[in-house]
Order: structure tokens, then C-alpha cells, then sequence
């Protein structure tokens, strides 16, 4: 019969409660299992670690709980599966023991049931000579690393996604159009959009999120994080105008090509530059300076740059040590790069912020998809269309370039469009992107989009350009840094959504104003959680933040 170990303890508003149960096939219930009590002392450390590298933007190392085990008072059966290797769980997904963490909170007359989550101990135990100490990982931080898209398929098209054949068309007005109609014999290819390429992925880390934690009916969402970015068509005139703005289900991206001899290909630009889901989505999340953090035992969420509908109300009484760095984080510089180097003749964009520090701390932000103009060589041009209009075949193409479907001015026939070359972001607090870099159009009248300066000079009007610019002007000042510890359960996460629950998440907002420590200390407020490091034997939570005055 299978067996799991549990392990209950209280202190102050807070109940934890942990279980852990072998790694392997079928699901898991613990109504029908054996359950062993683990006797008191047999837990010598049990540690909760999350933290951002630097800055809280982007996806954070997710948590980590570290635990450690007397010998002497711990069953010798949970000792042996602790030190057992991985376990196969088939399609290439490996998992070992599961370790789920729930808790109760209590404010007032109400309580709070909420999971901290499931971990995984993927790695090799350490023996002391007294103690065992493992450590595991968050299960949806192994379920994304499983995702590897190097060695990732897309499938095959099917009926949604339907084919076009593309090249580049330097059409009267001067911009570059992709259209669908070209002689026979040239290459196929398929689009997916944003939605459903996101979807497919959180699609492949549910199942092995399900495989790990031995649940098949648990839940793994990313949320609609795509929805915080807005884009738009282009317009018939060359003035670079902003279109009308386009949905998510508008925007599209190459996923395949089927060549005239049948063969079918990848969008291998895409797959091999990432290593598995979790960078892919890290990178996304940088591109948006929107944050991940886990949320309960349901999935991803992801907070904006200024949001504060979640956060944690702190006051100079609960906090037992305080270390403040007045104006501490000195941000030196901003590249925003481009994986794809075609983009408009650009491979990266960088901003000084502060001249004369002697800081070396740079923000970098990856950049995947995008919008410019892909730089077309005179010796890629192949002929003409009616009207004298110019075309190049297919190595003009970007793997990362966006489009949409439409119609260009006067072509009369079906076209795959190139998105406008600049977006906005939805930042929080009513702030977005354009509210520190404004779209200014760029009149390509008279431009020669056969010449790579042409390309260069609609690029530098593009939202990666912008992102940069926002960059430089959110990090000009120093920031605040606090190192606090306090006790654990003044954590306890206030929400404009759901009442109150534990929380110990870095990425989320957390109010202290600072003149409550000493008078003198500059009127700040408002901070977003950097890391945290909770120890849940000795109730301390060990927490850096990070100032959050929105500039």
C-alpha cells in the first residue's frame, strides 16, 4: 500500500502542514494511502528561498525549500526515499519525491486555507553524520525546464492554421509588404498566432506538471500576460501613422514552412534559441517588465511594473532588524538585444542612465518577437509585380518578425502584413510605455526600401528603441534598498481581488513607510519584494526590497 509522511505544527496565526509521498506513475491519493506522523524533532530546518537577480522583473527563481532531517527521529523509510535517484516518469520527464506544503491562516474570526505549493527533490541529499538535508524545487519551475524547445515540436499545421506563400514587396508607397500570392513552385508557409502558441506550451508543461506531482486533474495556468501588450496596423499612407489596434488573435508569427518538395520545417530560429519554456517566458516577462510569481497551487501570475492590487502592509514594529541602503541600486545602463539581427539592420540597443558612476550594473532585457522591417539585399531581388512593384524571395524573412492579415493599399489581393513597428505596454498605476517614450510617426516618403539606411531609419522608431528609452528614464534615480527580517506571519498578503492569504513571494508590492523606523529617513513607502528567505522552524523571514516610487 502506498505510504506518505506528514508533519503539522503551529505557531502564533499560522499552520503548516507538509506531506511527502513518492515520485512515479498514476496519481496519488492520499485518502487510500498509509499515513506515518513523523514525530516532533524530527524537522530540523525547513527553509523557503525565492529571490529575482537584482531587479524584480522578469521570471524569478522559483521557490525552493530546503529541509533537514534528524537522523535519529526520522522514519528510516522516508530516510530511503529521500536518497533514491529519479525516477522515470516517460516522455523524457524525470521526478523524485513530491513534497506539498499547505498552511492556515488566521485573521480575526476567519482562517485561510491556502497550499504554498508542491516541490520535487530532483537532486542528491547530504548527509551530516546526525542530519539529512535535501532540497526541492518548485514543480512548476521543473514542469517549464521540461519544455525544452530545442528539442521541441510544434506539431503539424492543421486546419486553423493556414498556409501563404510570402516574400517582400517593396510596394508605390514605399514599405514593405509580405503577400501571399507568388508563382508556383515557391515555399509554403504556416502562421500561429501568439494565443495559440502560448497555449500549446502551457499545454506540454501541464502535463508534466501532472506527471510530477502525481495529479491528473491539477492545474497549471500562465494567464493572459500577452494582453498587457498592445499593437497595431500599419496604415495605407506613408506618413507611419499608427493603424488600428490589433488583438492578440491578430498577431501572428511563422511556424512552418512546407518547401515545394514536400518537406516540412520549423520555425528553427525560434526553438533553438531557447533552452526550455521557462527562458522563453522569463524573456517575455523582461520585454513587458512584468513580474512571475507563483499564486496557490494553480499556476504562474504575473504582477506589472507598478502594480500594487496585491501587497503586504508592514509597520516599524514588526520589523525585528533593518538594514536600509539610502539610494543603494545605481542601474549604469540599458541594452535591450535582439535575438534576431536582421531586424532593421539592429542588434541591440543601448542607453547610458548615469554618467560618471562607477556602478557596472546593467539592465539587459532580451527581446524575441518584434516589428521592424526586415533589411532586404539588392541581390535578393528577384522581379517585378504589375506597376513596377519590386519582390524578394524568402531570405528576407525574420523568424521573429510579427505580421497580421490584411489587405495593402491597392495590391487587391489577400496579404500577410508586417505589425506596425511600434507598440505599447501596459506598465500599472495607469502608467504604459508611452507614457515615457511617445509614439512620434516617421514619414517614409521618398524612402528606398531596398537600402538597408532606409530600414535602419523606421527601426529607430520602434518599440524596441522606446523600451530602451522608457528604461533609461524609470532607473535615472537611485533606488532604496532594505534588508528586514521579521516575523513570519506579518507576511500575510492584502488584496484588492481576495481577502487575505500567507505570502512570502517576492515580486509583490509591500508598504513600510520608512520615517516610521527614524524621522530622518527620506518619506518612502513603497517597495516590491526582491527575495526572501522564510524560515519556518524558527518563524523569521529574511527579506530584501526594493523602493517602488513610480516616476
Amino acid at each position: 500500500m502506498a505510504t506518505y509522511w506528514h508533519y503539522r505544527w503551529s505557531q502564533q496565526r499560522i499552520d503548516f502542514e507538509l506531506r511527502i509521498y513518492p515520485g512515479g506513475a498514476g496519481d496519488f491519493n492520499f485518502a487510500t494511502a498509509t499515513r506515518v506522523d513523523l514525530s516532533r524533532g524530527a524537522l530540523v530546518n525547513l527553509r523557503l528561498r525565492w529571490q529575482y537577480d537584482t531587479l524584480p522583473i522578469g521570471m524569478p527563481q522559483l521557490p525552493r525549500l530546503e529541509l533537514e532531517f534528524d537522523i535519529r527521529r526520522t522514519d528510516s523509510a522516508l530516510l530511503q526515499l529521500l536518497l533514491q535517484p529519479e525516477v522515470d516518469l516517460g516522455s523524457g520527464i524525470f521526478g523524485g519525491a513530491v513534497v506539498r506544503l499547505d498552511s492556515t491562516v488566521y485573521v480575526g474570526n476567519s482562517n485561510y486555507d491556502e497550499a504554498v505549493g508542491e516541490f520535487i527533490v530532483m537532486k542528491g541529499a547530504t548527509y551530516t553524520g546526525k542530519t539529512l538535508k535535501v532540497t526541492a524545487e518548485h514543480a512548476y519551475s521543473v514542469a517549464l525546464q521540461y519544455v525544452d524547445l530545442r528539442a521541441h515540436t510544434l506539431g503539424t499545421p492543421d486546419a486553423q492554421s493556414k498556409a501563404f506563400r510570402l516574400y517582400a514587396v517593396r510596394d508605390s508607397k514605399g514599405e514593405v509588404f509580405f503577400y501571399d500570392k507568388e508563382p508556383d513552385g515557391f515555399t509554403n508557409f504556416w502562421t500561429l498566432t501568439l494565443p495559440q502558441w502560448h497555449q500549446h506550451l502551457q499545454t506540454k508543461a501541464l502535463g508534466a506538471y501532472r506527471a510530477l506531482v502525481r495529479r491528473s486533474t491539477a492545474a497549471l495556468s500562465l494567464g493572459q500576460f500577452e494582453q498587457e501588450f498592445q499593437f497595431y496596423k500599419q496604415t495605407a499612407a506613408p506618413d507611419g501613422a499608427l493603424g488600428a489596434a490589433l488583438t492578440l488573435q491578430d498577431v501572428e508569427f511563422i511556424a512552418f514552412s512546407y518547401s515545394k518538395t514536400g518537406a516540412l520545417d520549423q520555425n528553427q530560429g525560434l526553438l533553438k534559441q531557447y533552452g526550455s519554456a521557462y527562458d522563453y517566458f522569463a524573456d517575455w516577462a523582461e520585454m513587458g517588465l512584468l513580474r512571475w510569481w507563483s499564486w496557490q497551487d494553480v499556476g504562474l501570475s504575473y504582477s506589472r511594473f507598478w502594480d500594487r492590487f496585491r501587497w503586504v502592509e508592514l509597520e516599524a514594529k514588526d520589523v525585528l532588524k533593518a538594514d536600509v541602503k539610502l539610494y543603494d541600486l545605481v542601474i549604469s545602463g540599458i541594452i535591450v538585444s535582439m535575438y534576431d539581427q536582421l531586424g532593421g539592420g539592429i542588434r541591440k540597443v543601448e542607453r547610458t542612465v548615469r554618467y560618471g558612476t562607477q556602478s557596472k550594473r546593467q539592465l539587459q532585457v532580451p527581446v524575441w518577437f518584434h516589428t521592424m522591417p526586415p533589411v532586404v539585399d539588392q541581390y535578393e531581388k528577384v522581379g517585378y509585380l504589375s506597376g513596377g512593384e519590386q519582390f524578394a524571395r524568402a531570405p528576407v524573412l525574420l523568424s521573429s518578425v510579427l505580421y497580421y492579415r490584411g489587405q495593402s493599399a491597392g495590391s487587391g489581393h489577400y496579404d500577410m502584413l508586417r505589425v506596425h513597428e511600434y507598440a505599447d505596454v501596459q506598465l500599472g498605476a495607469g502608467k504604459k510605455l508611452s507614457d515615457y517614450a511617445a509614439f512620434t510617426p516617421f514619414d517614409r516618403s521618398g524612402l528606398d526600401y531596398w537600402e538597408p539606411g532606409a530600414m535602419r531609419q523606421v527601426a529607430e522608431h520602434s518599440f524596441v528603441v522606446r523600451l530602451a528609452e522608457m528604461l533609461q528614464k524609470i532607473f535615472a534615480n537611485r533606488l532604496t534598498v532594505l534588508d528586514i527580517e521579521v516575523p513570519l506571519d506579518r507576511l500575510v498578503l492584502r488584496s484588492a481581488l481576495s481577502g487575505r492569504h500567507l505570502w512570502a513571494m517576492p515580486g509583490q508590492a509591500v508598504k513600510l513607510p520608512l520615517q516610521q523606523i527614524d524621522s530622518f529617513l527620506p518619506a518612502i513607502e513603497w517597495f516590491v519584494m526582491v527575495s526572501c528567505e522564510a524560515d519556518l522552524t524558527r518563524w523569521r523571514a529574511k527579506v530584501q526590497l526594493m523602493e517602488q516610487t513610480v516616476v
